[in-house]
């Protein structure tokens, strides 16, 4: 039962969050929950079938289905993976549901629940006796939840939970500061301006993509992971899953190859510009990195199978997708071949002692020589790759920069990176504020090109989560992580990683997740795992109240990000609205300006067809520099008719306070109603005229 309720609670955050991601990206309604219910159906039907066919089909999907609202003909280029995991998590919980429905004796009686230490020895059972004894039992409960006994019990579990706690956290801090908390005031959740031209749904948007794309895949990997069954078989399932998934995907990008380079490639960013092709990835970005390091995941177990002929195919394919990807993948390939060779020798060393690391390398060398002398274009990537070290010793040579050399572009971006990271080095300046960043021009960033691109995935770890997130990451790898299963996997993978921010994608972030949770041994044993658990928690809890120091910094509502601005928040949920000669904002429910020091004002307000309302009842306030009411005026606004109402101003007079009445006269905490003032009543700063 408590796995069910943990799996009902892990559903109702992946509900939660796809509304809270539609809310930052309007997307149509139709289109939006018809690509997340063609997702979703797909897991959750296979969960009801099998539970190792479903986890097998989620990661299919996850690995094809990244791209499936452009490509079934739909206008919004609406790119996510949130419908598979949350169909994946939905179908866990309900073939559990319906398991201990059918057998519930049965059920109880089998089920272990150690799985889960939270909830242990009952720690969350009204407190009915609140006796010393009995206040000290449930104090050593919550004690033994965090110390965890070493029982050859999975320990990545509540690690992973803490993990999932931290992006909650993360997401409720991005909120705060891009919103300046306003519906703690009643004022609702208004609009306002970040930076110059960035709004801050738009900015929060930002951030609900590069959180969603972890948040969904752990909230799957962590439903998985509630299971009793050995884990070895879940990892085995999701291996087979990746490995089929790998295949289409290959597959497909041969026949983008050979048949036709437009097949399905709808909204690939610069791919086909680039003669670039990327399966079903998000684009050829995402297939640079991603097909190389799913490739070398199986490089060892095809070997250890003697599956040569299925091995030898996989980096055949490789080598004919190679021209038409990025120079990332040509290293990895090559990278990963020199590891497999390195590997083998290793393994058959006491075999065949005549086979020494020199030949091995010869070998190697020779393959690269051939390889260079395959007729190509002057400007391929595998060209672009092997002239990088030239361009590194002359650059030395002549005292410039050698990382220039490296990757140009990315080289200013990691360079931008850095200087957020200075601005804000212990708690970073928030998840997905890089490219809010870049568009701030008061930091005076240098943009190359003014392209808009991320740095690499360590760069903008540190800028956006700082230290103290880059601590709980790395304590989270620490108590989940003993020994990698194949430490050149690890080697290949922090490579890749150098080459972009791959969690802004949704492909990417689930596979950089997919990478470790495979690559993790189940069983470890560090002796201070308790206080590494109690370190996490401090660090969760102390950025959740810097989120709200923040909040405190940046002033009241319509001073907030003034000094980004120039300006006050205008505040309006829809702005120039209407006819040109005739433009108005609308505004919703309570709303305050600061006054331009007109001694009087002709209050000029009406509704729209926004609203069925034909009447709203209004009360106007001035207030004074605290905030404190000096002198207000109710009236009844009219729909498509303006009734001009005059309102003296105090000499004291700062702000213009406006509120939604009841039938009663009394202010409605949230209003709903929109209503609309002219842009004419508004200065170039937002003040009220």
């Amino acid at each position: 039962m408590k796995r069910i309720l943990i799996l009902g609670l892990l559903s109702f955050i992946g509900y939660y969050f796809t509304v809270f991601f539609r809310f930052s990206h309007p997307f149509p309604k139709t289109e939006f929950y018809t690509t997340l219910g063609i997702q979703f159906v797909i897991p959750f039907a296979s969960y009801l079938i099998h539970s190792r066919f479903g986890r097998i089909t989620t990661i299919i999907c996850a690995l094809l289905l990244v791209r499936v609202a452009p490509i079934s003909g739909m206008q919004s280029p609406f790119i996510t993976l949130m419908g598979v995991f949350l169909g994946g998590v939905f179908g866990n919980l309900v073939r559990e549901t319906i398991t201990y429905l059918r057998n519930r004796k049965t059920y109880l009686q089998s089920a272990n629940t150690n799985y889960l230490p939270l909830f242990k020895n009952s720690l969350f059972d009204p407190l009915k006796n609140c006796r010393p004894e009995a206040l000290e039992g449930r104090l050593y409960s919550i004690k033994s939840w965090i110390r965890e006994p070493h029982h050859d019990k999975f320990t990545i579990l509540p690690t992973t939970l803490f993990l999932i706690l931290f992006l909650l956290i993360l997401t409720l801090g991005r909120f705060l500061i891009y919103f300046n908390a306003p519906y703690l005031k009643g004022f609702g959740i208004l609009e306002t301006m970040y930076v110059k031209g960035v709004s801050s749904k738009e900015a929060f948007a930002l951030s609900m993509e590069t959180i969603t794309h972890l948040l969904f895949p752990l909230l799957y990997f962590y439903s998985e992971e509630l299971r009793e069954e050995d884990k070895t078989e879940i990892r085995k399932d999701w291996k087979l899953g990746a490995l089929i998934g790998l295949g289409m995907n290959l597959g497909i990008m041969l026949l983008q190859i050979f048949w036709n380079r437009n097949f399905l490639t709808t909204n690939t960013n610069l791919s086909l510009e680039a003669n670039r092709v990327m399966g079903l990835f998000r684009d050829s970005g995402s297939s640079t990195w991603i097909v190389p390091i799913l490739c070398f995941i199986f490089y060892r177990d095809l070997l250890l199978k003697k599956k040569y002929f299925l091995l030898f195919s996989i980096i055949a394919i490789q080598f004919l997708l190679a021209p038409y990807q990025g120079r990332g993948f040509w290293l990895l390939l090559l990278v990963g071949i020199a590891f497999l060779l390195y590997s083998t020798w290793k393994e058959n060393k006491e075999r065949f002692p005549r086979i020494n690391r020199l030949w091995i390398t010869v070998t190697f060398g020779i393959f690269l020589i051939i390889l260079y002398q395959i007729p190509r274009t002057a400007d391929s990537t595998f060209d672009t790759l092997l002239q990088i070290p030239v361009k590194f010793i002359s650059m030395v040579q002549a005292g410039d920069n050698p990382f220039l050399a490296v990757d140009l572009q990315r080289y200013y971006f990691n360079l931008a990176a850095w200087k957020i990271f200075l601005q804000n080095p212990i708690f970073g300046d928030g998840v997905g504020s890089f490219i809010v960043n870049l568009k701030d021009p008061t930091l005076g960033l240098f943009i190359p090109e003014n392209k808009i691109d991320n740095p690499s995935l360590f760069m903008g770890t540190l800028s956006e989560i700082g230290i103290v997130g880059l601590i709980i990451i790395m304590l989270y790898l620490t108590i989940a992580v003993s020994i990698r299963e194949n430490i050149l996997l690890l080697i290949l993978f922090i490579l890749s990683l150098s080459f972009g921010y791959h969690i802004v994608q949704s492909d990417g972030g689930f596979v950089v997740l997919f990478v470790l949770f495979i690559g993790f041994k189940e069983k470890i044993k560090l002796g201070a795992d308790y206080k590494i658990r109690v370190t996490m928690i401090i660090l969760i809890l102390f950025t959740l109240l810097h989120s709200i120091f923040q909040v405190v910094r940046q002033g009241r509502l319509p001073e907030f990000r003034q000094g980004k601005l120039n300006s006050y928040q205008l505040l309006a949920y829809e702005h120039n609205r209407g006819e040109a000669k005739n433009l108005y904002h609308i505004f919703k429910g309570k709303t305050i300006w600061v006054l331009a020091g007109a001694d009087g004002i002709e209050l000029d307000a009406f509704l729209d067809n926004s609203t069925s309302k034909k009447t709203l009842l209004q009360k106007w306030t001035v207030l004074d520099k605290n905030r404190k009411p000096i002198t207000d005026l109710k009236i009844t606004i009219e729909k498509n008719k303006s009734n001009l109402n005059l309102l003296r101003i105090p000499d004291n007079g700062y702000y213009l306070q406006v509120e939604e009445l009841d039938e009663k006269g009394k202010p409605q905490i949230y209003g709903d109603v929109p209503f609309c003032i002219p842009v004419i009543h508004f200065t170039e700063k937002n003040e009220f005229l």
